[in-house]
C-alpha cells in the first residue's frame, strides 16, 4: 500500500496486509488458546513484544487503508477494505487487551488464568 502522489510522495510505506493479518491472528490464536500457560517467561516476553510490535504495524496499516479510503475514486468498491479494516480494528483490540495482558501474566508468574 502506498500513499497518494503528491507530498507524500517520498513517503513510500510496503505494508503486506494479509502477512500482518495472518500474524495478528496466530499471535491472538495463542493467547485464545491457553497454550500461553506453557510458555517460559523468556517466551512469554517475546510474544508480548510481537503483540506490541503487531498491534503498531496493525495501526499503520489502518492509517494507510484510511487514506487510500479517502483518495479512491468517487463510486468505486470499497467493499473489501471496509472488511479488512473492521477485521484489523478487532486484532487490534484483541492484542492490545487479551493478547498482551495474559502474555504478560505468563511473563511475570508462569500462570495463564485468563
Amino acid at each position: 500500500i502506498a500513499p497518494p502522489a503528491g507530498a507524500q510522495r517520498e513517503l513510500a510505506i510496503t505494508l503486506r496486509p494479509n502477512e500482518i493479518v495472518a500474524r495478528a491472528r496466530a499471535c491472538r490464536a495463542l493467547a485464545r488458546n491457553g497454550q500461553l500457560g506453557h510458555a517460559t517467561a523468556d517466551e512469554g516476553l517475546a510474544l508480548a513484544r510481537e503483540a506490541r510490535g503487531l498491534v503498531l504495524e496493525l495501526e499503520a496499516l489502518t492509517a494507510a487503508l484510511r487514506v487510500q479510503i479517502h483518495h479512491a475514486a468517487a463510486g468505486a468498491d470499497l467493499s473489501g477494505i471496509n472488511v479488512l479494516l473492521a477485521d484489523i480494528q478487532r486484532l487490534r483490540i484483541d492484542l492490545n487487551t487479551r493478547g498482551t495482558a495474559g502474555v504478560w501474566r505468563v511473563a511475570r508468574h508462569g500462570v495463564d488464568d485468563g
